[in-house]
């Protein structure tokens, strides 16, 4: 009888044991998710956020080359009234240069430079009446990397010419640098083609850095190309990579009003030492 009992304690024993080791071990997989939860919200909101930040402060530049392209001396398309206009306004505006576009593509900066811009993107829009920003592009007058903003100049109900403003190609770096997630963490953003177009690593922005084509020299990069590719693709979510031997989890977004998306990058080890600490 003592061997039947004493077989049943050690048997009931090892039950409550393995029980107790699952339920641990439940409670501390759930502890776990329910902390990378956070993070997943905590990253994501703070994209949505840099997102909303550049889309404002992109639009706040368009509304100031708007404004400008409403006055009067712009509008009416008589270089000798324009240029003294420019000037007065450059200044003010945030933009290094400002420049007016005649139909046929001829720009004639405040500065006096002047340069054929008939077959650029932005400026094709801007001679159909959309204002917009182009993606980063080094300048034909400058030779260095720059963004640009356009706006219509209307007169009579038509659009009679076209308003650019020149800003400096790290501009959007300027905006994110000091953003990320932890000590390590970062932002940066990219363009529809995957192109980087703001970091913290300028000469990224400077050297226009693309995973997608850099991984024909670095096979090392294949990660990345994957995670580029599911965020081209998707536009907003989460994931997770290898670079330059670090483990990585993002989340990304776009920029409302481009074709931008804002990447916000943690290191994996600032993650678990998170989770190490709740």
């Amino acid at each position: 009888m003592k061997s039947i009992k004493t077989k049943l304690v050690v048997y009931f024993t090892a039950i409550i044991l393995v029980a107790s080791f699952t339920l641990g071990a439940i409670a501390a997989l759930r502890s776990t998710q329910a902390v990378v939860g956070e993070v997943e919200k905590s990253l994501s909101s703070m994209a949505a956020e840099i997102a909303k930040l550049t889309s404002v402060r992109v639009q706040a530049q368009s509304k100031i080359l708007e404004t400008i392209a409403s006055i009067e001396d712009i509008q009416t398309m008589d270089w000798n009234v324009q240029q003294p206009a420019l000037q007065r306004h450059l200044e003010k505006s945030g933009f290094i240069d400002i420049a007016v576009v005649t139909p046929d593509g001829a720009a004639r900066y405040a500065s006096g430079a002047t340069s054929q811009l008939g077959d650029r993107e932005y400026v094709k829009k801007a001679l159909q009446g959309v204002a917009n920003v182009s993606d980063l592009l080094v300048s034909r007058v400058t030779n260095e990397l720059v963004l640009m903003y356009a706006a219509p100049i209307e007169s009579g109900g038509k659009v009679v010419g076209a308003l650019i403003g020149r800003r400096d190609g790290l501009a959007l770096t300027e905006l994110i640098r000091d953003a990320g997630y932890g000590e390590s963490g970062y932002s940066y953003i990219i363009n529809s083609k995957g192109t980087i177009v703001a970091h913290p690593d300028t000469e990224k922005v400077l050297g226009q850095w693309n995973p997608l084509e850099a991984v024909n020299d670095d096979e090392s990069l294949r990660s990345v190309v994957a995670v580029s590719e599911r965020m081209l693709q998707e536009k907003t979510g989460i994931s997770s990579y290898t670079f330059q031997g670090n483990e990585l989890y993002n989340a990304y977004t776009p920029v409302e009003g481009t074709e931008w998306i804002v990447v916000v990058t943690a290191n994996s080890d600032e993650i678990l030492s998170c989770l190490a600490a709740q």
